[in-house]
């Protein structure tokens, strides 16, 4: 069978659990369950129509611990804004190549801080103009946190 492929990340649906309040059951991992890669083989629509699935099937269920896949995810990266005074300026930051709606999108920024502390954030925005949402959407599971991210940092 012909194979294809694609630029994908693989990420475990609870990543960032840890950061949810209050707090859900299951593993408080922090950022970092992901990965992403070139993936190569035969598609699954292949497999499945070699397989005989009847015509008109829609789902296909595969036993594991993730959830379910969001039917509203983001159609790939857009614009990533970033912000050196906790998010009340923003500005455009410089994209890398886009390998994908599935994929990672690479982007950088250079900034000239004054001395002390800043809260540095970044914000994503999709192809369809969806938005990363300042506050996360809390959920009893814990799955699928998506939010503006910031980091602190101390320039000297």
């Amino acid at each position: 069978m012909p194979t294809t492929e694609v630029v994908a990340v693989n990420q475990c649906s609870g990543n960032s659990r840890g950061f949810f309040a209050p707090r859900v059951a299951g593993g408080q991992a922090g950022n970092g369950l992901m990965g992403a890669a070139v993936w190569r083989g035969v598609s699954l629509k292949r497999v499945l129509d070699r397989a005989g699935v009847k015509a008109g099937a829609v789902d296909v269920r595969f036993d594991g611990m993730d959830g379910p896949v969001d039917p509203a995810t983001p159609s790939g990266i857009a614009q990533v804004l970033v912000s050196a005074d906790s998010g009340v300026t923003w500005t455009p930051a410089r994209l890398g190549k886009d390998l994908g709606r599935y994929s990672f999108r690479q982007w950088s920024t250079t900034l000239r801080l004054p001395v002390g502390g800043h809260q540095l954030r970044v914000q994503a925005i999709s192809r369809s103009g969806e938005r990363q949402p300042a506050e996360p959407r809390w959920n009893p599971a814990g799955y699928r946190r998506n939010v503006i991210e910031s980091v602190s940092v101390q320039a000297a």
